[in-house]
């Protein structure tokens, strides 16, 4: 697969969620529990992400898919929307206790909130 191919999925399925496109919402609302969505923002693990992304035909191993997307220029492509991409809380009741391991970690797509 073509590294742009896989981003277009990727920033896709983000735009899905941003937008709550119905067909992204069923998926989510009846996904494992490795994407949680409320309200337009999304928790999720990398291996979540990766599921979705398998069931849409990304032919793409997690190795490669976890290299893609840290190479990638995501959050930069989701500016122009408002949102960021960054790592859960310790405090979010699905993050992980162990914030050092890249596969267990909990990320959330969120708007981005300015600072008064």
């Amino acid at each position: 697969m073509h590294d742009h191919i896989f981003y277009d999925q990727v920033v896709g399925f983000m735009q899905g969620v941003i937008t709550a496109a119905p067909d992204i919402v069923k998926y989510l609302v009846a996904s494992n529990k490795l994407l949680i969505y409320k309200e337009k923002e999304l928790v999720f693990t990398l291996k979540g992400l990766h599921q979705y992304l398998l069931s849409r035909g990304c032919d793409v191993d997690y190795k490669t898919f976890r290299r893609l997307l840290y190479a990638s220029d995501l959050n930069t492509r989701l500016a122009p929307y408002g949102y960021i991409i960054s790592q859960a809380h310790t405090h979010h009741q699905h993050a992980s206790t162990s914030l050092s391991k890249v596969d267990t970690n909990w990320y959330t797509l969120a708007p981005v909130v300015a600072c008064p």
